[in-house]
């Protein structure tokens, strides 16, 4: 590779600006692992800083992450939060939409989310088919076996309701039904209108009208509505319990499924409904569901287990965090409007008469046959299914029902999500770098000071004092096969990192960016300045954050700059949820890097001190590319009853991602070059 030389001016200059302030003491150069003892603890340098820091607060995501004790469950335990999610969605759409002794009332949706009140009981099983018509029969037509026809108006006192079923419009999502079992029973095929149903150019129709309170009596016999909510269970369900994911049904696991794909920012495979022909008692299954990927291009059909399997597989190597964002949760409500519903039923046209004539036919053996005359115009409103807005009510209200932990009393739930993250702190100024010496390929038994590739995610700065800060100098390392690096040798492998000084003050109670740069880190060692291939960054591997008055945007952060200095208040370390060993032992510099990580987890309050970032609209170029990262929350520095608020100056790293990419290394190494 052709290589460019930094100028000798540049060089001399940086030589000269370390050693100004070396010697003037306004700025903070760091050590390399041997100035430190060996085992990690205080030799004698701590508290020699031009000024004085507790040291630096670390938030990473830790190379494994135990997602059930993570989300609340118990050592050795599973918490299968996604399937239990997928679950109750499934369990709210058939209590809605499928026969249930609550059709019209749900604890998700109420009345009001119904254009007509009224009419919300007459869904009977929209699963399975579509009722659509409504009308007042009070005209009653006889034709004879020689076809005299003769018309009596009933609309006096023999006048009833019909309730018609387009048997063709069923949800993707569904299963058969048995026309010939007039009995009703509670089988696996019951058709739910009673037994005087027929059909008549592929609509049943019922000539029962029931009102609301009739309907969801258990006396309602006609309707078998116990047996056939126990039914609908084992169908669609599998399982009455969302705690028995093992026994799931193919409809449950591919919902599962979908959501696994979205919690990573991928677009699920297209699911695939069959016929089943060997159903039984025992295998209830209608259906039998298959999921189409694309692979390399090229499509790869997949059981529902196996692609199921394989996406949570990828989701512990690639997953950030614990619930879902708003995002994602709407990305699956979409999901099973177009899926699990189909979107040739969203249009929920719904046809009333006010005028229905019922037509008695008489063929030559006797036998008697009703159809309908619809001698008025339909009066076309929508029934009450409002499949998007009660959907998305749906989607949004069963996110409380799935536990991600619980503290104290408090249940965290699937919209609290939090991290997947670690914290660890390094105590006075071990987190300043002097050089490469500070990255060492990473091995067991390493030095405890020496800084570890991680994917980091932020840095905060616990100063002891008010400080003046004017430049800030970062140092990032990429070792891309982690297998070390050897001087003046870089490859052609990188990572783009977008890199953040974040402060925030509490006088403004305001969070405010000082600087934002994107950078490009190739495989190699870590130089202040150096002779790097021809594209490399001028100064690889070191940003440089300062003119923070020239830079900023916002009028009100200027106001708290004087000449570009920044003045950050000392950091309050009095809450012991943020400490790990080094600051439970007051950062004394025994240990001077925690042997014992804080994880974020569901059930301490440590996660709560942490925002999940994601990209905002238009700030990546390429589509394939993502980042999840996350920072310190303002809102826990802002100063409570119970929280002492506190100024902090953060550095948050955004490592881009090409989605889906579970071979990727996206660790690196990074340090504070100076502080001035």
């Amino acid at each position: 590779m052709k290589t460019k030389k930094i100028s000798i001016f540049a060089k001399i200059f940086s030589i000269i600006m370390i050693i100004c302030f070396a010697f003037l003491c306004v700025g903070c150069m760091g050590r390399e692992p041997g100035d430190y003892g060996d085992d990690g603890e205080d030799s004698g340098f701590m508290g020699d800083l031009a000024f004085d820091m507790y040291g630096a607060k670390v938030l990473y995501r830790p190379d494994e992450y135990n997602y059930d004790t993570g989300s609340g469950a118990s050592e050795g335990e599973t918490n299968d939060y996604y399937g239990s999610y997928a679950w109750n969605i499934l369990r709210a759409l058939q209590n809605t939409y499928g026969l249930t002794n609550s059709l019209y009332t749900t604890k998700y949706i109420s009345e009001d989310m119904t254009s007509d009140n009224e009419n919300f009981y007459f869904l009977h099983d929209s699963i399975r088919y579509k009722v659509d018509t409504f009308g007042n029969v009070n005209k009653l037509k006889t034709i004879d076996a020689s076809g005299n026809e003769s018309e009596t108006d009933i609309s006096s006192g023999e006048q009833y309701v019909i309730i018609g079923a387009d048997i063709n419009q069923t949800w993707n999502w569904t299963f058969d039904y048995d026309l010939s079992d007039t009995n009703l029973t509670p089988s696996m095929n019951a058709v739910l209108l009673d037994a005087s149903s027929f059909i008549e150019s592929s609509k049943i129709y019922s000539s029962t009208y029931v009102t609301k309170d009739q309907f969801t009596s258990t006396t309602s016999s006609k309707y078998q509505i116990d047996g056939f909510k126990t039914n609908y269970s084992s169908i669609y369900l599998g399982t009455s319990t969302p705690d028995e994911n093992e026994n799931y049904s193919d409809y449950v696991k591919a919902l599962e499924y979908a959501i696994y794909s979205y919690a990573l920012d991928l677009t699920p495979g297209e699911v695939d409904v069959a016929i089943n022909d060997n159903v039984t008692e025992t295998n209830p299954q209608f259906y039998t569901l298959t999921i189409t990927e694309t692979i390399n291009g090229q499509p790869v059909e997949k059981t529902v287990d196996n692609a199921l399997e394989d996406i949570i597989s990828k989701f512990k190597k690639l997953g950030s965090y614990v619930g879902l964002i708003d995002r994602q949760i709407d990305n699956i409500g979409e999901w099973v409007k177009t899926n699990v519903i189909g979107s040739k039923i969203l249009d929920d046209n719904f046809y009333s008469y006010d005028s229905v004539t019922e037509v008695q036919t008489t063929d030559e053996h006797g036998n008697v046959t009703i159809s309908y005359e619809f001698s008025s115009a339909p009066v076309i409103t929508q029934l009450g299914r409002n499949y998007d807005s009660a959907v998305d009510k749906i989607i949004e209200a069963v996110c409380q029902d799935v536990s991600i932990g619980q503290v104290g009393d408090k249940k965290v739930t699937i919209k609290d999500r939090f991290l997947a993250s670690q914290v660890k702190e390094y105590a006075g100024d071990t987190f300043i770098i002097a050089g490469d010496a500070n990255f060492p390929k990473y091995e067991e038994g390493q030095h405890p000071v020496a800084i570890q590739p991680l994917e980091y995610q932020s840095v905060a700065l616990m100063l002891k004092e008010d400080t003046k800060i004017e430049e800030i100098w970062l140092a990032l390392k990429y070792d891309a096969a982690l297998d070390g690096t050897t001087e003046g040798v870089w490859g052609e492998k990188y990572l783009d990192i977008i890199v953040e000084i974040n402060y925030f003050s509490k006088e403004k109670q305001k969070l405010y960016t000082l600087g934002s740069q994107q950078t490009r880190v190739y495989d190699g060692p870590y130089e202040f300045s150096g002779d790097y291939p021809e594209g490399f960054p001028e100064e690889h591997g070191t940003l440089f954050f300062d003119n923070f008055h020239k830079n900023c945007k916002d009028e009100e952060l200027k106001s708290l700059l004087n000449k570009g200095v920044l003045t950050v208040s000392a950091f309050d370390i009095q809450n012991n949820d943020l400490k790990t060993d080094v600051g439970l032992s007051g950062y004394n510099g025994n240990p001077l890097v925690s042997k014992n990580p804080l994880t974020l987890v569901g059930t301490t309050n440590l996660r709560n001190y942490y925002s999940i970032i994601e990209p905002t609209d238009d700030e990546l170029s390429d589509p394939n590319k993502t980042y999840i990262t996350g920072r310190f929350n303002e809102d826990m520095f802002k100063g409570t009853e119970e929280i002492i608020g506190c100024d902090y100056l953060e550095i948050t790293y955004k490592v881009l991602k090409t989605k889906g990419d579970t071979e990727g290394n996206y660790k690196f190494y990074t340090g504070i070059a100076g502080i001035f």
